[in-house]
């Protein structure tokens, strides 16, 4: 009697981590697109739970994976090179964006949502989804930006990876038979205005990305089945969104395919791209900084005079030194050998666990949006944006759960 007694308060304890670890991740998700100041604040939320959780001495539980351990080094190496490379222009927000995805999903790994708490944790994430495209489409339609973007993600090829994402966890949802014929036309409709979102997003590595997802995905029964549909539903909304005026300028993305097509000399956004990688390549072998570079967000310190080019840059890129325009390229230009070394045993880890979960079997919902935010981001990320934001912050969320499940089985 005493014992169950004495139990009690740490079970209701762990239960309230629990609440509220799940609440502050549906508010989380749901936000994520829409706003940054709530999106902030939830982050805090989570990290007093977190505290909290370690002070009671209930953080301690299960123990520390290689997941954990792995997390901990990348945000560790980030730590450092900002410490060397400071003072610099947004010395804090690489490590802000590092620390927050460990932390989302070190939190994930170690709560074991149900079932069902994983099916509303994946609602909100698509629903805020739908709203901030809608949202989206209001905006561009007004003027107020000039193309189709995610409120909170901002610039359009960080938001169609975003979308992306998305897409391929409401796929996941869709071909998932063991849910009733109602949810899983939700989940259609959902997946038909996400697909028409990428479309008019326009971005084209985001778009291959999700079709090389997809495909991917092909994998499960399931997928296999209902692929032709997706790709038709997917063809429709291209048709759909192209045949409307130029309002999200997604005509770009046709132009930009019929200069490839002709090879007719590259647009701007592909000469800057180029241009981008060869600044890249020269600052990693002539800047030396190869071990902790330049420090996490601080691609714009590059010096172009201090580097040598056995060619003229074809583009100007003054002023334009935002990242690599290939997120391998630019951890290994902002962070080093070492941060290169993190990001892909980061990512190798989570392809462990989905070629693990393959071989059994095992590729549910949960495997096919796994697959989509590592797949989508990285192949997206070849040729533009970093691993850093909404998309990683989203990613990290569903890695864990990935991971928790592969924990528990």
């Amino acid at each position: 009697m005493e014992t169950t007694s004495a139990s009690l308060p740490g079970k209701n304890l762990s239960e309230r981590f629990h609440q509220a670890s799940f609440f502050t991740l549906r508010a989380l998700l749901f936000t994520l697109p829409l706003f940054e100041a709530p999106k902030n604040i939830l982050l805090g939320v989570l990290a007093v739970v977190m505290m909290a959780q370690a002070f009671t001495g209930q953080w301690r539980r299960p123990g520390w994976s290689t997941l954990d351990i792995t997390l901990l080094a990348v945000v560790g190496v980030t730590a450092l090179s900002t410490w060397t490379n400071a003072p610099f222009d947004n010395a804090g927000k690489g490590l802000k964006d590092a620390f927050c995805q460990a932390l989302v999903c070190m939190v994930v790994l170690r709560a074991g949502f149900s079932g069902e708490e994983q099916n509303r944790l994946a609602i909100s994430a698509t629903l805020g989804t739908v709203v901030a495209i809608l949202w989206g489409v209001w905006d561009a339609v007004s003027g107020v930006r000039p193309a189709l973007e995610l409120h909170s993600v901002g610039v359009v090829t960080h938001s169609a990876i975003y979308t992306g994402m998305i897409t391929l966890l409401a796929w996941g949802k869709f071909i998932d038979t063991t849910q009733s014929r109602r949810t899983r036309v939700m989940w259609f409709l959902a997946l038909v205005i996400l697909l028409m979102g990428l479309a008019g997003m326009a971005s084209r590595g985001a778009v291959l990305a999700v079709g090389a997802a997809l495909a991917l995905s092909a994998i499960t029964r399931a997928a296999r089945r209902l692929l032709p549909l997706a790709l038709g539903v997917a063809a429709l909304s291209g048709v759909l969104i192209f045949s409307l005026p130029n309002v999200f300028d997604q005509d770009r993305i046709l132009n930009k395919v019929e200069i490839g097509i002709a090879g007719t000399p590259t647009n701007e956004s592909d000469s800057q791209r180029l241009t981008l990688w060869r600044v890249s390549w020269a600052q990693i072998t002539q800047g030396g900084h190869g071990l902790l570079g330049v420090g996490p967000r601080n691609f714009s310190s590059i010096d172009l005079d201090k580097l040598h080019f056995d060619r003229p840059l074809a583009y100007d890129a003054r002023g334009h030194l935002t990242h690599a325009h290939n997120l391998f390229l630019n951890k290994l230009v902002e962070e080093g050998v070492l941060g290169l070394f993190g990001l892909i045993t980061y990512f190798g880890l989570v392809a462990g666990m989905l070629g693990q979960a393959a071989r059994q079997g095992d590729t549910d919902w949960l495997w096919v949006a796994a697959l989509g935010a590592l797949a989508v981001p990285v192949i997206a990320g070849l040729f533009n944006t970093p691993w850093m934001g909404e998309h990683a912050l989203l990613g990290a969320v569903i890695f864990g759960l990935l991971a928790a499940k592969k924990r528990t089985r």
